[in-house]
């Protein structure tokens, strides 16, 4: 009664709850003290379940059914006597709870699980049986199963104190259970056995060892369980170098910690030098040992210097030019030393050497002949007050076939200085063949000779330009756009052409004579092959021009004011026939 009492108590808490919802709900009177009325619907007996409902008996709300467990056989009746069976006490219920006793007498047997008893024969020895009995055969009990079911390690024998029999073999373990793994064993898969088939595994560690990049785990399929964790690569190496990079200590890891620092070289050092080599050799800043040490061909730079040292007197050098290069201002100058000869020859096409810096390229001085063959281009610079070429008194230059002076042109800051474009001549000049193109000066845009020898064979001296600046005094005049003879300096035409070049002066009224060629102070002779054009040469870019205030001698230009004599000018072309020269009076004029 208890326990239906507490399902009771629950069930009116929950109709409560519920019925006063419903009330609402269906409209029925919200204000309803329900009154439950216990209703059964069918008893339970011994073994099966009974049902009842409860319903408010004012509103008559919806029921609540519940079951109501099965009573079980009620054990207080009789007890079993020696001819009567002891039965359920309900009263339509004949459950026999326990058997008849049978009789008991002095020689009675009793019945065991496989055998028969009998009760033997006199008065029954039941303290509540009186009975004289007869020999009647008492069946064989048969094997009582209710003591306890087989297990994985124990039988299950007849529940009969004196009996031994094995009703159900023992079980065995249940090996039908998850396999064993790396932490938890195999076991029974009874539930009540909790018997372990195959211990814990354990981790297998005999999978890849670890390393910089990948921990060492568990070499078992399903397991993931980091035996070692990652190492990280290992710094501990050697530092990186100039060739060589920093890599992970570890002996089977080529990871690049740091790359090689690469080499920090110094300038290279001469430390040999012939006249056709140089030995150089450099040193890392990041290590001393490591040291790079080559043979170049030496430049014109770097021969000429060797020149400086090594040159010998009444010998010939020959310099061959197998690149383009620029160089910087070299004074060809050999103490105590005479008649050297030097040949500059391009190897293969046209090589240009430029000037680096503001100067002559070349100073030609005392004893030392310079060459200039096929193929070699000297280019100057702008803004450069000095000629491309100086030949100081007793220097020698040569031009031959091929050969170039070009693009030197002053700024016109130095009166002094800004003579001569190309060449400057105060020793001898012989120009064989070649050209001196696109320079200019204040004098002398192509040439100015001082003092010197110019011999012309052949060649051109064209598009040069004399032009004076009226900033500075003195320096308004532009005078001889091809050549400029002053100072007692000598210029032999036998060949070659002069054309195209012109003068122009800083001031429109100032002088600005000898487009072709200017003498001041010196000798001219041209005995013939060669042409100074004039201004009535057929193709324009062909004439030589003077311009200025007083525009006189397109072609030759001869200024006699020093010495009062007549002061001669040819305007019009000097051919390969028309000689001409200081010492005779014959074609000058128009």
């Amino acid at each position: 009664m208890l326990k239906r009492d507490i399902v009771l108590f629950f069930v009116i808490v929950i109709l409560g709850i519920f019925f006063n919802s419903c009330t609402e709900v269906n409209n029925g009177p919200s204000s309803c003290q329900h009154n439950l009325v216990w209703e059964e619907i069918y008893a339970p007996t011994c073994t099966v379940e009974g049902r009842e409902k409860y319903w408010c008996n004012i509103c008559g709300i919806t029921e609540i059914i519940l079951d109501i467990n099965a009573l079980w056989h009620d054990e207080k009746g009789s007890e079993a006597t020696c001819t009567t069976d002891k039965v359920c006490a309900r009263l339509n219920c004949d459950y026999i709870i326990e058997t008849m006793l049978w009789h008991i007498t002095p020689d009675g047997i009793e019945p065991t699980c496989t055998d028969d008893g009998n009760t033997g024969t006199g008065i029954c020895l039941r303290e509540d049986c009186s009975d004289t009995v007869t020999v009647e055969v008492i069946q064989k009990l048969g094997h009582d199963t209710t003591g306890a079911a087989a297990t994985c390690t124990t039988a299950k024998i007849c529940a009969r104190l004196e009996c031994e029999h094995i009703i159900t073999a023992v079980l065995g373990h249940d090996t039908t259970g998850a396999a064993a793994t790396c932490t938890t064993a195999k076991t029974c898969a009874r539930l009540e056995c909790d018997h372990i088939i195959v211990a814990v595994l354990g981790h297998d560690a005999t999978g890849e060892a670890a390393n910089c990049t990948t921990a060492k785990t568990c070499a078992r399929l399903e397991c993931d369980h980091i035996i070692v964790a990652v190492l990280g690569h290992d710094a501990t190496g050697e530092a990186a170098n100039c060739t060589t990079a920093k890599t992970c200590a570890r002996q089977e890891c080529d990871h690049i910690i740091n790359n090689a620092t690469g080499h920090n070289f110094n300038q290279w050092q001469i430390i040999n030098s012939t006249f056709e080599y140089i030995e150089e050799t450099r040193i890392c800043l990041n290590n001393s040992l490591h040291i790079e040490t080559h043979t170049i061909e030496a430049n014109l730079a770097q021969k000429l210097q060797w020149l400086q040292t090594n040159a010998v007197s009444d010998q010939v050098y020959n310099i061959i030019i197998k690149s383009s290069e620029n160089i910087n201002n070299i004074n060809l100058s050999f103490s105590n030393r005479n008649n050297i000869i030097i040949h500059i020859t391009s190897y293969g096409d046209e090589k240009q050497i430029t000037l680096s810096t503001t100067g002559s390229m070349f100073t030609i001085s005392s004893g030392v002949t310079l060459i200039l063959n096929d193929g070699i281009t000297l280019k100057g610079r702008n803004g450069n007050d000095y000629a491309l070429i100086t030949i100081n008194k007793g220097g020698e230059l040569v031009m031959n076939n091929g050969s170039r002076l070009i693009d030197n042109n002053s700024s016109y800051g130095s009166y002094a200085v800004s003579m001569g474009g190309g060449v400057n001549v105060k020793g001898t000049f012989t120009m064989n063949g070649g050209e001196i193109t696109n320079n200019s000066a204040c004098a002398g845009g192509g040439v100015f000779i001082e003092g010197g020898n110019f011999i012309m064979n052949e060649g051109r001296i064209f598009s040069n330009q004399a032009q004076g600046n009226a900033t500075y005094s003195g320096r308004s005049s532009g005078l001889g756009g091809g050549v400029y003879i002053y100072n007692n300096g000598n210029f032999e035409m036998k060949g070659g052409v002069i054309s195209g070049n012109r003068t122009s002066s800083g001031n429109g009224n100032m002088l600005a004579s000898g487009g072709g060629v200017y003498i001041n102070g010196g000798t001219f002779q041209k005995t013939g092959g060669g042409i100074i054009y004039g201004n009535n040469a057929v193709n324009s870019t062909d004439r030589n021009s003077a311009g200025g205030g007083n525009t006189r001698g397109h072609a030759v230009y001869w200024d006699t004011s020093s010495n009062n004599t007549v002061t001669r000018y040819r305007d019009t072309t000097l051919n390969i026939n028309d000689n001409i020269s200081t010492n005779i009076s014959i074609n000058w004029g128009q």
